[in-house]
């Protein structure tokens, strides 16, 4: 029986990653799972401190290269995925990690601004860099992975305009997956809860409240950005996913499931 299976890459050639949201938090833990695996990646942030995030994985031996820019933005999309491309040659993951407009207020307290800015930054970010990224995934039968949230599990009081985002983003991820799957590029989600900056911000600051966020975990603690998150990622790119796609998988300790 003929073997129709897509080619993957040679063992010792590293795939090219694109990570958005990368200066910090998961998007960087994801950043470096794929590093340990020997992969190049691509720092994408609209936070200039992603320059010197990539040096510093440079400096460790990892091929990192960085690229300032706002995926709202079209344009800037465009031109980062244009130069990682012209620099790598090829485009093998993209992973959209990049959302700003997280934080609460009650739906009719959300302001337009606020809105806007979780719409384009979360959904038309993810959007934008998945037309933009195709023929490139396309050419190398590569991946994407979108990230999504348990607020758009559960739709807590006070995210309205969070996980709409974030809901939305899981609806695209089923769609491009159906959609894209003759071409061979594989597109999935991750429902993540890690540890990250802000979160240990705002656990310092309300400890009691995040004592007992620990306590909703059947595994009884947080996830590590790297080691938890940025390993599902790792696996859902790799060659034993190759027949996994239109998925959103929860990485929460068990918090969410989706029946």
């Amino acid at each position: 029986m003929a073997d129709d299976r897509p080619p993957s890459l040679p063992p010792t050639e590293p795939r090219v990653v694109v990570v958005t949201g990368a200066a910090r938090g998961i998007g960087l833990g994801i950043a470096l799972a794929f590093a340990a695996q020997h992969d190049a990646v691509a720092l994408v942030d609209i936070d200039p401190a992603v320059t010197k995030v990539a040096g510093e994985l440079q400096d460790d031996g990892v091929e990192a290269h960085a690229w300032v820019g706002d995926v709202a933005r079209r344009e800037d999309v465009e031109r980062c995925l244009d130069e990682v491309a012209g620099r790598f040659g090829r485009v093998d993951v993209l992973v959209n990690n990049a959302q700003a407009g997280g934080n609460p207020a009650p739906l009719i307290e959300t302001t337009p601004e606020h809105l806007e800015l979780a719409w384009r930054s979360g959904f038309v970010g993810t959007f934008t860099a998945m037309q933009i990224a195709f023929p490139h995934l396309r050419a190398t039968r590569g991946c994407v992975i979108n990230m999504v949230s348990g607020a758009a599990l559960s739709e807590p009081p006070g995210f309205s305009a969070y996980a709409a985002t974030k809901s939305a983003i899981k609806t695209l991820t089923r769609i491009a997956a159906t959609e894209w799957g003759p071409d061979g590029v594989r597109v999935n989600a991750i429902s993540p809860s890690a540890r990250t900056p802000a979160l240990d911000e705002w656990a310092g600051a309300h400890p009691t409240d995040y004592a007992a966020r620990i306590a909703q975990i059947p595994l009884g603690r947080m996830g590590d950005a790297r080691d938890d998150i940025g390993a599902v990622a790792v696996f859902l790119a790799g060659p034993s996913a190759a027949y996994i796609t239109g998925q959103t998988i929860v990485v929460d300790g068990g918090v969410h499931h989706l029946g």
